[in-house]
């Protein structure tokens, strides 16, 4: 790899080493990837007749990119582009021959099961855009489908993370492509807007005032549940659930602010002096 210029790829052992551990590997971006094309000895590593072969598919595969990216197309090297790229493809899923003796005379490369739809694209439509685009003087080169490419990668993300994947109560139930469409909806909202739609965490110091208000009442109603109430137990007749007790006790306490009646009282000392009628 390093001698055709790849020099980002390498193998990663995988962490734990098992017997079902397997390795990965850098993923290559696009001009590495050319560069494999263009130069990567595929023979010396698939020995025979079949290396060649695949050598030669590659090679022919980055001469047919070759073509697309040029400017100085005409109608023959178009029409001869068509006629190659539906060679290219089926040369891709040339099958294994075999004589009745079990020799072979034809060696496969891939499976029909490996030919993916932008082979289609590539052989069938390709060489029509290139054919209508060469009569406005225009190249298939300017043009990118890169954003179309992104959008398909947000609405994946999307589908899986922000969707119920055509699940959720038969009820509110809604299609993913409608929830899709609706964040779509209002993100280009937010962005006309110029609404914000995300927020930056502040750092709390000792001087700020933190009322944690849930952790408080759930301290308040443990502390109750075990020191006012009978914690659903009790005499059967009388019986009230320890919910019932603590709201109650709530209740009173409510009261007890709205009308400033005192809950707690202060001691009295007694001196000699006062009069203290047993």
């Amino acid at each position: 790899m390093y001698e055709i210029g790849v020099t980002s790829f390498k193998f990663i052992p995988p962490e734990k080493k098992t017997k079902c551990a397997k390795w990965n590997w850098c993923i290559l971006m696009g001009p590495s990837k050319l560069k494999i094309i263009e130069k990567f000895p595929f023979s010396t590593f698939i020995n025979g007749q079949r290396g060649k072969d695949i050598k030669k598919l590659w090679r022919d595969f980055y001469n047919l990119y070759c073509t697309i990216k040029s400017v100085n197309l005409t109608t023959e090297s178009i029409a001869q582009f068509s006629y190659d790229a539906r060679r290219w493809v089926q040369e891709f899923a040339r099958p294994l021959k075999k004589i009745t003796n079990g020799q072979i005379i034809q060696e496969g490369l891939y499976q029909k099961t490996d030919v993916s739809p932008y082979m289609h694209v590539f052989a069938f439509h390709v060489p029509l855009f290139m054919r209508e685009l060469h009569q406005q003087n225009l190249y298939l080169k300017w043009f990118t489908i890169s954003s179309v490419e992104k959008k398909n990668h947000e609405h994946v993300r999307l589908f899986f993370g922000r969707t119920t994947m055509d699940g959720g109560i038969e009820k509110n139930k809604q299609s993913a492509t409608y929830q899709i469409c609706n964040f779509k909806n209002r993100q280009i909202y937010f962005r006309i807007n110029k609404t914000p739609t995300t927020y930056s965490e502040k750092v709390l110091t000792i001087s700020d005032k933190v009322d944690n208000y849930v952790e408080k009442k759930n301290h308040e109603h443990v502390r109750l549940f075990f020191g006012r109430t009978t914690m659903d137990g009790g005499i059967e007749k009388n019986k009230q659930s320890a919910t019932y007790q603590i709201c109650n006790f709530e209740n009173r306490q409510i009261y007890f602010r709205i009308n400033k009646t005192p809950t707690t009282y202060s001691e009295k000392v007694l001196t000699i002096s006062d009069k203290v009628d047993n």
